[in-house]
């Protein structure tokens, strides 16, 4: 169908009105003609000229404005930025290194086996903490031959977080860190590796200190804030010993749940995984790519607090759970204390084993 023709006297209306600005509205209505019949007009030159072009900025001006921005491009910085990059690239380097090795503790044990003894909780300073059975098992870790020590987190109360507590608090964190000194004397050289908690960690977050890795690396004890693994070699055998202070994927019903899925999903495979954190303790042997290994939580020397009677925890038990590596062949013999091993091997004895 052909398009119907505008007729001259509305096409001639139509193109006064757009000269004088009328809006494409305004003449469809006073002309009666359709808004694609208006638009044509308008598109083949009906309405307002176009603007002029305005004159261009003299080149002169132009001069005078980039003299007076300065010098251009290079000059902006102080260094180069390749200089800057290469730098930075540097350093993150390092830092990759560092995140990546120095969490490991590499040791060559002495004599034939080795006892390894893992304690977290101790919340030195905090209420209800049994401090006559944490002095025991230093005097115990100190007098056992081939015995030594690592602790897994939260070694004093420090309620820095939280201003309320520490005001309400018995003992100030200053305190709590000299007693924690004390603890270390206790044990003498046994303490092999100390890793931070969160309760440790406030300071760091707060402060911007890391009062523990202080005070345990004066004491020339391997430190490595989180986690830290082990590699032991005891006697002809290789152990590999991974502890945090925390972890997901956490079990109300199974308390290993959280250390077998740290086995299965973190970045490295281990002989002995200890997680601490919840106080609540469990030792248990699992078997995981056709190897026996050993799982277990810490419990805490801090019995009970207001905070866990108010959500309905049970009372903690402080055990520290021991491992015995053989240098004889790769074997992993577990108790839930030390205290526990020594009893062990006495009843034996009574037995008359050999």
């Amino acid at each position: 169908m052909p398009t119907p023709r505008i007729p001259d006297a509305a096409r001639r209306e139509a193109e006064r009105l757009l000269a004088a600005g009328a809006t494409s509205r305004e003449v469809t209505a006073r002309t009666g003609l359709s808004a694609g019949s208006v638009s044509k007009i308008r598109n083949a030159g009906g309405g307002p000229p176009a603007p002029a072009a305005p004159d261009p900025v003299p080149e002169a001006a132009i001069e005078e404005m980039r003299k007076a921005a300065g010098p251009p491009g290079e000059d902006e910085w102080e260094e180069r930025p390749e200089e800057v990059w290469d730098r930075e690239a540097a350093k993150a380097r390092k830092a990759i290194r560092k995140a990546k090795e120095a969490s490991t503790f590499r040791w060559a044990a002495p004599g034939k086996h080795l006892l390894l003894t893992v304690l977290s909780d101790m919340h030195i300073g905090g209420a209800l903490v049994d401090y006559d059975r944490m002095r025991a098992d230093a005097e115990l870790i100190r007098d056992t031959p081939n015995c030594f020590a690592v602790l897994v987190g939260d070694q004093v109360d420090n309620h820095i977080k939280h201003r309320a507590a520490m005001l309400n608090g018995e003992m100030a964190p200053g305190k709590q860190y000299m007693l924690f000194e004390y603890w270390l004397r206790i044990c003498g050289d046994k303490c092999l590796v100390v890793t931070s908690g969160n309760h440790d960690d406030w300071t760091v977050a707060h402060a911007g200190v890391d009062v523990l890795g202080r005070i345990v690396r004066d004491r020339r004890v391997f430190y490595s804030p989180n986690e830290a693994w082990l590699e032991l070699a005891v006697g002809g055998q290789k152990y590999t010993v991974g502890v945090r202070h925390q972890y997901r994927l956490n079990s109300s019903f199974n308390q290993t749940h959280s250390v077998k899925q740290w086995m299965r999903l973190g970045d490295r495979e281990f002989d002995v995984g200890v997680i601490g954190h919840h106080h609540e303790a469990a030792v248990e042997s699992t078997l995981y790519r056709g190897r026996h290994r050993y799982v277990a939580r810490p419990g805490s020397y801090q019995i009970t607090s207001g905070y866990s009677d108010q959500l309905g925890y049970n009372h903690s038990v402080p055990t520290c759970p021991t491992f015995l590596l053989r240098g004889d062949g790769h074997a992993i013999t577990a108790w839930n204390s030390l205290k526990d091993v020594a009893e062990s091997v006495r009843a034996v004895t009574e037995l008359g084993v050999k």
